[in-house]
């Protein structure tokens, strides 16, 4: 079990139905979800280890998907780049351009 230290004076600790995990303050007389040890939210965002001032916008969301996107780049997977409009020609050229080279290199 982790160690964890403990609460400062006038502070309990206590469960929701639900599970989560809140904080009574007795010398304020206030709950929070905030642990006053380390400042973070003790909901399910802070079980992940982020902060309490999780960034949802847009920007964050984009740069970590592009994040994600190259993280999981295997050696073996084609990276095709098509727009809207023109889906199937797009797909259908770099698809070819690429199993050419790829036969061309075998053939040698």
């Amino acid at each position: 079990m982790i160690q964890e230290s403990p609460l400062p004076p006038g502070w309990e600790m206590k469960y929701t139905n639900e599970g989560v995990r809140y904080f009574v303050d007795h010398n304020s007389r206030s709950t929070t979800f905030k642990d006053p040890r380390t400042g973070f939210d003790s909901t399910s965002s802070a079980r992940s280890g982020s902060p309490a001032a999780y960034d949802r916008s847009f920007r964050w969301k984009y740069h970590q998907f592009r994040f994600l996107c190259h993280s999981n780049a295997l050696p073996s997977h084609v990276k095709i780049s098509v727009s809207r409009q023109t889906l199937f020609e797009d797909s259908f050229q770099q698809v070819t351009k690429y199993f050419r080279y790829h036969m061309l290199i075998i053939k040698a």
